[in-house]
């Protein structure tokens, strides 16, 4: 595949590529690694190795859902919309990340003088009609509120760009595309991130399999598809009207 909306998709394409060298490397043994006869070893390897992958994989569909939000937002500040064209939850978020920042102000005259100063700049944020001003709006705020790849943060996430149904989008688009007809994507990612967790944590017990690492990465590949499109169109939608 090679046909990418977004540049987040193509970097996490070729991201994942890297968890296939690791899992691969259980094939062509070096050296420096156990004999093919000493099975103790042997096993031990795969199973670092599976353990690894996981990791990786899921480390990295979760930098490719961090840069998808930024991209978003990007494309807001390049295009400028008016901000009809950006969701409420989205301007609400960047408004309160600011509030937040000058309510921590221990002058209460400066904290006040800053709140003015706050009312006057942000109201553009509200007025309809208005183009968004980028200096008002990151990347890195709406990206922060992704914490991971579970359906809940994933899901809260993308509302905030104006997906009202994330999780169920996602699961739509993943079986129209095929051999993932019965996949729950919900409970799916949720089975990865427990996974995940567990060996992240030092839980020598979760021992995936190759075979089990290499489905997920399948059907992570197909759920970044699916983000991928949902974004796009959500980019197409604030950006394409003036």
């Amino acid at each position: 595949m090679g046909d990418y909306k977004t540049e987040s998709l193509k970097s996490f394409v070729d991201s994942i590529r890297e968890v296939e060298v690791l899992l691969n490397a259980e094939g062509r043994p070096e050296k420096s690694l156990p004999e093919p006869g000493d099975r103790r070893d042997s096993r031990d390897l795969k199973n670092a190795l599976s353990r690894a992958g996981l990791v990786m994989l899921v480390a990295h569909f979760e930098g490719f859902v961090k840069s998808s939000l930024a991209e978003y937002v990007d494309a807001i500040c390049d295009a400028k919309p008016p901000s009809r064209r950006v969701p409420d939850a989205l301007l609400d978020l960047f408004t309160k990340e600011r509030i937040r920042e000058l309510s921590q102000t221990e002058d209460g005259k400066q904290r006040a003088l800053r709140m003015r100063r706050l009312f006057a700049v942000y109201s553009d944020l509200w007025d309809e009609d208005r183009s968004i001003n980028p200096r008002l709006i990151s990347g890195s705020v709406l990206a922060r509120q992704f914490t991971n790849a579970g359906p809940e943060s994933l899901g809260a996430a993308l509302m905030l760009v104006g997906v009202d149904d994330p999780i169920g989008d996602i699961q739509g688009d993943v079986r129209s595309r095929g051999g993932l007809a019965k996949v729950n994507v919900g409970v799916k990612l949720q089975e990865i991130v427990g996974k995940r967790n567990k060996i992240a944590h030092g839980d020598l017990t979760e021992k995936p399999v190759n075979s089990e690492v290499r489905d997920y990465l399948l059907f992570l590949l197909k759920v970044a598809e699916a983000i991928d499109e949902l974004i796009s169109g959500r980019i197409e939608y604030s950006c394409s009207l003036r």
